[in-house]
């Protein structure tokens, strides 16, 4: 998974190894210099700027999809 760039963007770039396949998800706030770490199943997408943005975007790798997002 990569998340964000420069300029700010919403745009996630997912690899599956499986299929070898890429494809595209959309964060909630377009941002760049974000931080990303992943945990199971979960990869998390937080801070970054505009601003400093407070926002976490919750990836869930079983379903493809953004689970939730919160405020640090």
């Amino acid at each position: 998974l990569f998340g964000g760039g420069s300029p700010s963007t919403d745009r996630v770039d997912i690899w599956n190894s499986q299929t070898n396949i890429w494809t595209t998800a959309s964060l909630s706030v377009g941002r760049n210099a974000l931080a990303a770490a992943s945990v199971g199943i979960y990869a998390f997408f937080g801070g970054g700027f505009p601003s400093p943005s407070t926002v976490v975007d919750i990836w869930n790798n079983q379903t493809q999809t953004f689970s939730g997002t919160t405020s640090l």
